[in-house]
């Protein structure tokens, strides 16, 4: 039986084997370098990255304010609060992906742009409603402090929660629609761009919190949203008008 036996490969093989992945290596990083200059990429990253930062926000600086703003007029533990909002942004989610999944066709018509403004208005009117309903010193820690509304309104607190999850889920269909429709011979290379700066936009979220109050976050938000639904809308108009110009072609 130890006549059958395989014998290692010689070490020649191993170390061409070895050049061979690093060549592999080197082109793949190279090959999404190139398709991140691209002019269409570029305007992508904008949102690639609020995606980022809104998530960071949510999830690290506004489901704790919530809780830390002991002034919310509700006889309700602070878990229960943030249990409730976590649910709520998951019906949005859930609701927001329906009603892509039902009006998707439209995107034929209208194009994705609109879809994207219809996010962005969710993400706006919610963004307001934080700040009008919840203290800017909460994202610090506990406090009493007044906001706008005072005092803080339980139920203006979690619809937020429902339309941050609404809002999310019709942008993050746009952009998986973008990238497999608009790339498609590089839309495994460009979901690895998406995935690299959320992940960024993210940690950079989770790094200024630390130093920001609730309000000046917000207005990070807005200002990187209203870029983001803009240059989403240059990039898509970019991709019909060449549709539209192959199908004048053929």
């Amino acid at each position: 039986m130890l006549y059958f036996i395989r014998l290692p490969e010689s070490n020649q093989t191993t170390e061409q084997e070895k050049q061979y992945s690093c060549a592999a290596v080197f082109l793949t990083i190279r090959y999404n370098i190139v398709l991140l200059l691209e002019r269409d990429m570029l305007l992508l990253v904008v949102i690639f990255v609020y995606s980022g930062l809104v998530q960071g926000f949510y999830n690290g600086v506004y489901g704790p304010a919530m809780v830390y703003t002991q002034r919310i007029n509700m006889d309700i533990y602070p878990d229960e609060l943030s249990f409730i909002g976590y649910i709520l942004k998951g019906c949005g989610g859930f609701l927001g992906s329906v009603f892509f999944a039902l009006l998707g066709d439209l995107t034929v018509r209208w194009g994705r742009d609109v879809f994207m403004y219809v996010a962005g208005v969710f993400h706006l009117t919610t963004f307001i409603i934080i700040y009008i309903n919840i203290p800017y010193e909460s994202s610090f820690g506990e406090n009493q402090a007044a906001s706008v509304v005072d005092p803080p309104n339980f139920y203006l607190a979690i619809i937020c929660c429902f339309l941050y999850g609404l809002g999310a889920a019709l942008y993050t269909v746009n952009i998986y629609s973008m990238l497999a429709g608009g790339f498609v011979a590089e839309s495994s290379a460009g979901f690895g761009i998406y995935k690299f700066f959320q992940c960024f936009g993210c940690a950079i979220s989770y790094l200024y919190s630390r130093f920001t109050n609730l309000y000046i976050q917000i207005a990070i938000l807005i200002v990187l949203l209203i870029a983001a639904v803009a240059c989403f809308g240059i990039v898509e108009r970019t991709a019909r008008a060449k549709q539209q110009e192959q199908a004048n072609a053929d």
